[in-house]
């Protein structure tokens, strides 16, 4: 269940992405993305990773970001990168005896110069079987 969590992190991170088009999102962003995904904080671990962003003009849309692949967000960007705050409260996640609680504040996102590489790191706070801050660091190919 914590893998599904920092999956949820992952796809937030990689909406906020951004473009070299005028004004707009980078199309490059657009794609499926595969890598590894780092959380510290509250939790803690390091995890294969996937996601998908939809790019249209200067607006990059992420569903499926809990782990019972509910939730969306839309951001806006321009350039290879953007930002998101807001709040994405999640349902509450079975795990050994209790829920998890994860709500989304903020993210970020990077794509290299290339076009190849995602950079993303998101923030959320999490209470239930762990209490405090969590950062999620994705990068993907």
């Amino acid at each position: 269940m914590r893998n599904a969590v920092l999956g949820s992190l992952l796809a937030i991170l990689a909406a906020c992405g951004g473009g070299t088009n005028s004004g707009g999102l980078n199309p490059a962003f657009g794609k499926h993305w595969v890598g590894t995904a780092v959380v510290s904080g509250a939790l803690s671990l390091s995890y294969a990773a996937q996601l998908t962003i939809t790019v249209d003009g200067d607006t990059a849309v992420v569903t499926q970001l809990c782990p019972d692949s509910s939730g969306s967000i839309t951001v806006n960007g321009s350039g290879n990168s953007a930002a998101w705050t807001g709040s994405l409260v999640c349902p509450a996640i079975p795990e050994q005896g209790c829920s998890l609680n994860v709500t989304y504040t903020s993210a970020s996102a990077t794509l290299s110069s290339d076009g190849r590489t995602l950079t993303a790191t998101a923030t959320a706070n999490v209470s239930g079987c762990a209490s405090g801050s969590a950062t999620n660091v994705f990068q993907g190919t």
